[in-house]
């Protein structure tokens, strides 16, 4: 199973190349993104089955020493989160059937979109930090020219915007990379820690800031959130929702990954800032999406306010905690996909949408029914997988005793639960104007699919939490003592 690791980025590389040449060839690009996808999907649940029966899998190719070797390395976190861009991927890629206009398609979109997904899954499985900052400038370009796919004003604007903050972001990312491959002579991340630990020195704890600041403007971190609100509700609603899944959550997942295993004595000290930010972010996100009348800028701010609870748990650092994270993660990327999905679809055929009015329940019950699923997720209503993300949360903060924190998060539990509860009954209960009045227009199977298929799973991973908590479990432990990660890509076990 080793050599699969290196197939969940391959294979959106071939289609993007594939794409390339097929670029007046709509159907055959969109046939090859969705095989695409599917293949990364099926790849990341046999990672995830064989992680959890056999343990890590990991790769240097070229034979290289560790040293200086590119690395690939798969365990939980990792393999769910390959899963995840399978899934995600496969979802938005089948909307963009009649998502996407035939013009945008013909101007290099799925090249770019299959791109993205490859950035994805390199960011999840690599074991060096050059690699990683090599992920984050494809995830850079490829969500750029996403943003700014059509040239609206209101796309530029956006993207603007999002640009220079990325691109602060990943200056400060190379200067840590730069400073660190001074200290240690590697970009492994398991030497790296190895050649830190015990010795504290200045410039490692300025690496570490450095890159706190990097992962914090790509996860959407108060107070560098600013960017998102302004810019994820422009483009087309697939590249929305793929946005909405996945690109904050690889600045989470970097943050846990590089911090657990290069700066863990770092992280202790920088502990009560993280905490800070948490709690800010997670008042900040809330209040801000009270303050919207557009759907789409309401899950925007959703976003932010939801990235805060996954930076309280890290900001704890127990293995509870990070299993946290961990239910939190697959959680939120479902959840957040199918809300933008069907916001899309209820944009599109209800001119009332932005100012939160459409009669939606009696004129389509089944995307009234999805967003329903997709809101009570987010709320964190049992039984759907986001009590169970919230309450594992909850858990770990009371455990560590960080009680202001955790009643911080629960006042940002009930301020999600009124917003969501007012986006439902405004949306599918009130009585719609006359432009509203009208039956919806038939809803096409490649649109109704995916997001049925998202709030599905929102519900399924609710009632199976038990399997999925225990995972979560087993790989918490692994990133609070990670001695098999490090040994991994060392070369001293597979």
């Amino acid at each position: 199973m080793t050599p699969c690791i290196v197939l969940p980025i391959i294979f959106p590389l071939l289609a993007a190349a594939t794409c390339v040449m097929l670029a007046q060839h709509r159907r055959w690009q969109i046939c090859i993104s969705l095989l695409s996808s599917t293949l990364v999907l099926l790849v990341g649940a046999g990672l995830l089955q064989t992680v959890t029966s056999d343990g890590l899998i990991s790769l240097t190719l070229g034979e290289w020493p560790a040293r200086y070797g590119i690395n690939l390395i798969a365990d939980r976190l990792s393999s769910w989160m390959v899963l995840m861009v399978g899934v995600l991927g496969l979802a938005c890629t089948l909307y963009t059937i009649r998502g996407i206009e035939p013009q945008r398609a013909r101007w290099f979109f799925y090249p770019v979109w299959n791109g993205l997904q490859a950035g994805s899954a390199l960011a999840f499985l690599t074991g060096d930090l050059f690699n990683l900052y090599v992920a984050f400038e494809i995830l850079l370009m490829g969500s750029f020219v996403l943003l700014a796919h059509g040239s609206t004003r209101l796309q530029l604007q956006g993207a603007v915007k999002y640009v220079v903050l990325n691109f602060l972001a990943s200056t400060f990312f190379l200067s840590a990379a730069g400073i660190l491959y001074g200290l240690t002579g590697t970009m492994n991340l398991a030497l790296m820690g190895q050649t830190l630990a015990g010795n504290p020195e200045g410039g490692a704890l300025l690496a570490a800031l450095l890159l706190l600041l990097a992962f914090g403007i790509k996860s959407a971190v108060f107070p560098l959130f600013f960017w998102l609100p302004a810019s994820y509700h422009t483009p087309p609603t697939p590249v929305s929702a793929l946005f909405a899944g996945l690109l904050t959550k690889v600045g989470v997942y970097a943050l846990i990954r590089v911090f657990t295993v290069v700066f863990p004595e770092e992280l202790d000290m920088l502990s009560p800032l993280l905490a800070w930010c948490a709690g800010l972010t997670i008042i900040v996100g809330g209040l801000g999406a009270l303050a919207q009348k557009d759907l789409k800028r309401t899950l925007c701010y959703m976003i932010v306010g939801h990235i805060g609870y996954m930076i309280a748990a890290i900001s704890v650092h127990t293995a509870l905690a990070y299993a946290a994270v961990l239910f939190f993660l697959v959680h939120d990327m479902l959840a957040k996909s199918c809300l933008f999905l069907t916001a899309g679809s209820i944009a599109k055929r209800t001119p009332q949408a932005s100012d939160h009015g459409g009669d939606l329940w009696r004129r389509d019950p089944v995307l009234s029914s999805c967003f329903g699923f997709g809101a009570m997720d987010l709320a964190g209503l049992p039984p759907f997988s986001g009590f169970f993300a919230k309450l594992l949360v909850l858990m770990a903060l009371f455990q560590s005793g960080a009680y202001a924190l955790a009643s911080v998060a629960l006042i940002g539990a009930f301020l999600t639960l009124f917003i969501m509860a007012r986006l439902w009954i405004q949306l599918c209960w009130e009585p719609g104007t006359a432009a509203t009045a009208t039956p919806l227009d038939t809803h096409p199977l490649s649109q109704r699919i995916p997001i049925a298929g998202l709030a599905l799973l929102c519900l399924l991973v609710g009632l199976s939490a038990g399997p999925v908590i225990n995972s979560a479990l087993r790989a918490g432990e692994d990133l609070k003592t990670p001695v098999a990660y490090r040994q991994a890509l060392l070369g001293d076990t597979k």
